[in-house]
Formats: C-alpha cells, sequence, structure tokens
C-alpha cells in the first residue's frame, strides 16, 4: 500500500500518470480532507513544518486507507522517516506538488474544502456563494412575471393556453434568481470523486434530459439524434 501511494505522490511531483487510479483518488481525498481538518488555507503562506504535517498525515492516512488495515507504531514509524527522506530527495516538494494537483484536478487546489469552509465561517455561517437579488433584479423579476401573466391571459382569452392540456405539452416553472444561485452553488460544492452520482441527482431534479443528443455536443452544438429521413 505505501509503495502504491508513494508512486501517486511522485507522479504528481513529476506531473506524469501512476497507471494506479484507485491510489490517486485516495491520495487526492486525503490530502484535501486533511487540509480541511487542520484548517489550514495556503493564502495564509503556513510554513514547511505545517505543510510536512498535513501532507505526513496524507500520507499516512492514505496508506491506511488503501491498505485496508490499522497502522502499527512501527509501521507508521517506517512511513514518518519514508516520507522525510522523499520530501529530501525532492526539491521544493510542496510548491511542485501543489501545482501539479491544481493543473491535474482542473484548477481545483488542495485546500478546495478548507478555503471554502474559511469563507463560510467569516460570513457567519452562510455560503459566501448565497447572493440575495437585488433591487433592481426583483424589479425586473416582477416584470417579466406580470408580463408573463398577461401574455398567458390573451392567450386563454383567444382559446388558447400555456397549462399544458394538449399532449405532450410540458410547463416548466420560472426559476428565481435565487434558485439558480443556489444551483450554481451546489455544482461547485459537489467536486470531488462523487462528482458524477452528485451530478447525476441534480440534474434528475431539474426534470432536464440530455440523452437526445449526438456526441457532437462537446464541441458547442447540440444535435438531435433523429432529424427525420436522410437525403
Amino acid at each position: 500500500a505505501e509503495s502504491r501511494i508513494k508512486n501517486s505522490y511522485e507522479s504528481l511531483y513529476y506531473r506524469v500518470g501512476s497507471g494506479d487510479l484507485e491510489s490517486d483518488a485516495i491520495v487526492r481525498d486525503a490530502i484535501q480532507h486533511t487540509f480541511r481538518r487542520r484548517g489550514v488555507v495556503l493564502t495564509d503562506d503556513p510554513d514547511s513544518t505545517t505543510l510536512r504535517d498535513v501532507m505526513l498525515d496524507a500520507y499516512k492516512q492514505s496508506t491506511k486507507t488503501l491498505g485496508g488495515e490499522t497502522l502499527s507504531p512501527d509501521w507508521e514509524k517506517n512511513l514518518v522517516r519514508n516520507f522525510d527522506t522523499f520530501t529530501h530527495n525532492h526539491p521544493s516538494f510542496y510548491t511542485k506538488t501543489f501545482d501539479a494537483f491544481e493543473e491535474r484536478y482542473e484548477g481545483e487546489p488542495v485546500d478546495f474544502f478548507a478555503d471554502y469552509e474559511r469563507m463560510v465561517q467569516d460570513n457567519d455561517g452562510v455560503t459566501p456563494f448565497h447572493v440575495e437579488p437585488t433591487e433592481a433584479e426583483l424589479e425586473a423579476m416582477q416584470r417579466d412575471h406580470i408580463k408573463q401573466f398577461s401574455r398567458e391571459g390573451e392567450m386563454k382569452a383567444a382559446g388558447l393556453s400555456y397549462t399544458g392540456h394538449a399532449p405532450g405539452v410540458k410547463t416548466h416553472t420560472r426559476r428565481s434568481y435565487q434558485q439558480v444561485k443556489q444551483e450554481e452553488t451546489a455544482i461547485q460544492e459537489i467536486k470531488g470523486h462523487k462528482y458524477d452520482k452528485f451530478y447525476d441527482t441534480y440534474a434528475r431534479s431539474r426534470g432536464e434530459s440530455y440523452q437526445k443528443t449526438t456526441a457532437g455536443d462537446g464541441y458547442g452544438f447540440d444535435e438531435p439524434e433523429d432529424d427525420g429521413p436522410e437525403l
């Protein structure tokens, strides 16, 4: 287990693939949650001793998780000795490893959860991404609502309706500015190795589906699966 964890640490340092996705995922989770548990944020400019404690703790936790067993006192001593030797033989270990981590995980830093929790604490326990709509935005929302209500009335008077009585018609509820912000926050908060699972749940809750689009969507356009008979 320790050899695999060491390999994942080294692959980060050299910015290469480790060939061990399971170990990489465990290391990623251990590093981020150790920063959070210790309340260490990189903008505080922590000293080398603090960074050693965090990364050593993550190293031990990763080895324990991957090995599926409790570390004995002797094994833990060996881990500490091996970790110190490893970091000593890799110049600027912390700087290079943290930069490589952020690059590998698309801008997500090692202190992602610690920094977020710090922001919540500084904001009196309220998520900093929760933004109340301004007066101008509330007025715009009200105008939209009145306009929509008026248009629905006109359509009903003409014998038509938006209420979805016709077969296959689906009525969509207008989302408020606050709901949109909360959804954006939810996307940010479901980072990590459980991203796919939580995002699937989130997407289903919005009642939208993109299963009828082709692989071309990744290139910036939506193309239905069936456009009718091929010419």
